[in-house]
């Protein structure tokens, strides 16, 4: 087997080829003619190259035939130490003195692994580029390139489509401020119109600054957001995003919220009317029918006057709070509801609570027992609001408690001196499955005995909402048939007291 068979039997396979494949790194005619030269110089009968990678081969034209020959083979490697492939000359003359001819086979082999690197970096370069600028071109958003000097190198297409009036003059070399002062001087930016130097100065201040996200306005109310950053080199490279459909969205938004505040302060301002139109007479009633009650200016006869009279008043308070509740609600939706903050003390305020439905309690023998707090335990809080809490679990409590039950109230600061007020009852309890639902407003859990109890079904969510403008949280633990412990947390901040971990069972 020669040589040259050999080489062709051992080639690279085709998933193992390297930088130096056999389509890039056949020689071309250069390397023709530098074979030739060699097989001239050598007075060679011919000169071939046999790449490495597959075994293919380059030779020259044939100088003499001969009957009888001599190989000489060199290895060509590249400047990494990669074998490229062998450099083999055939001579007629059997008897040339070899190792001259191969010092000069390896002179040839080294000036030919020269000209087929040169040839490999020419063509990785240009693949580089040409994939560079595919690139380019495939981004959905515009891109530019500045130089150092502020001068245009490269854009891709939609860089060119966004600055339609720009663009005869968007061709490398041009100046970013030319670029600008030429959209300018021709409408390119509505805001600039009237403006024109403030523009051409903050523009200007921005592009050079590299500030981030700069929204810029272009004819048919298009907008694109802009983000520049600077290479090692001092150029910069910029991206043209198109944000107009997002822009768009967030007028409607605007729109949609500001639709949604003029209703919103529509409604509170008829809730506002509507309660105080209701409000007025209810009190009235009220007062008049705990008057009558009462026997104020006199004996009113038969004593089933005095039951309706209570039965009036009953109803009018009733509807009264309802009002309240409603109102109160709105507020929160409309974020109108604040918190007055002062310093209060909380045994106090518990007892006040317990008295407010003492009567509700008393009319189904219902028992409250009042917690046992230290003296001086204090909350920082809107007292009226934490009352409002405290006296709709209470009443929740008794309402949904079955006669002859029992109602008590907890205090604890815990190890995170976070104070927590707990109403825990043994009535009817609540379903696992309707806790989360009971906490959305006007929702109420389905028994025998809530649908006795009428309401909004806001009391709930009222104290979740007021515990949380505190700053603290509400948790909800029921039984079905056993009963409910609710319990307000409120932030360490907020309370005023030794800090130590203590519990305060109802007495």
């Amino acid at each position: 087997m020669t040589e040259i068979e050999r080489l062709q039997t051992i080639g690279t396979p085709a998933d193992e080829l390297g930088e130096y494949d056999c389509v890039s790194a056949l020689p071309d005619a250069a390397i023709d003619r530098l074979l030739s030269q060699t097989a001239r110089a050598l007075s060679a009968s011919h000169v071939t190259l046999v790449l490495s990678c597959c075994g293919r081969r380059r030779r020259s034209s044939d100088l003499n035939r001969a009957e009888t020959s001599t190989e000489l083979s060199v290895p060509v490697d590249g400047a990494d130490g990669r074998s490229i492939g062998s450099l083999i000359a055939v001579f007629e003359e059997p008897d040339r003195d070899s190792a001259i001819m191969v010092e000069r086979l390896q002179a040839s082999a080294e000036m030919i692994a020269d000209s087929l690197e040169q040839r490999q970096n020419v063509a990785a370069a240009q693949r580089m580029e040409r994939l560079l600028t595919e690139t380019i071109e495939a981004l959905a958003d515009g891109l530019v390139v500045f130089d150092r000097d502020d001068r245009l190198v490269v854009c891709n297409s939609k860089f060119r489509d966004l600055y339609k009036v720009t663009a005869p003059i968007i061709r490398p070399g041009a100046r970013f401020e030319d670029l600008l002062l030429y959209g300018v001087a021709r409408g390119q930016y509505p805001e600039a119109v009237g403006n024109e130097d403030a523009f051409i100065k903050r523009r200007l201040y921005e592009h050079l600054e590299l500030c981030e996200a700069v929204e810029q306005e272009l004819p048919g109310d298009r907008w694109l957001r802009i983000d520049e950053l600077e290479t090692s080199d001092g150029a910069r490279v910029g991206m043209r995003v198109d944000i107009t459909d997002l822009k768009r969205q967030q007028r409607e938004l605007k729109s949609a919220r500001e639709e949604a505040e003029r209703a919103g302060d529509a409604k509170m301002r008829f809730l506002a009317n509507m309660s105080h139109d209701l409000r007025t007479p209810l009190n009235a009633i009220i007062g008049f029918s705990q008057s009558i009650e009462a026997e104020v200016f006199g004996p009113v006869g038969a004593p089933r006057y005095c039951e309706y009279a209570s039965d009036i008043r009953n109803a009018g308070e009733h509807l009264l709070g309802l009002i309240h509740e409603i109102l109160d609600w709105s507020k929160i939706e409309t974020g109108a509801l604040r918190i007055d903050e002062s310093a209060f003390d909380l045994l106090e305020t518990i007892k006040a609570c317990s008295r407010m439905v003492s009567a509700d309690a008393e009319r189904y023998d219902i028992r409250i027992c009042e917690p046992n707090i230290p003296a001086g335990l204090g909350l920082l809080g809107d007292e009226r609001k934490v009352t409002q809490i405290l006296v709709n679990l209470v009443s929740n409590a008794v309402k949904f408690s079955h006669r002859g039950g029992e109602v008590r109230i907890a205090a604890e600061i815990g190890m995170d001196h976070r104070l927590s007020v707990s109403v825990s009852d043994n009535g009817i309890g609540v379903a696992e499955k309707d806790i989360a639902l009971i906490l959305q407003p006007f929702q109420q859990a389905q028994s025998p005995l809530t649908r006795k109890r009428t309401g909004t079904g806001l009391g709930l969510s009222i104290t979740k909402e007021l515990i949380e403008l505190h700053g603290g949280e509400l948790a909800f633990r029921s039984q079905l048939g056993e009963g409910t412990t609710v319990s307000v947390r409120f932030p360490s901040e907020r309370v005023i007291a030794a800090r130590t971990s203590s519990a305060i069972d109802a007495a």
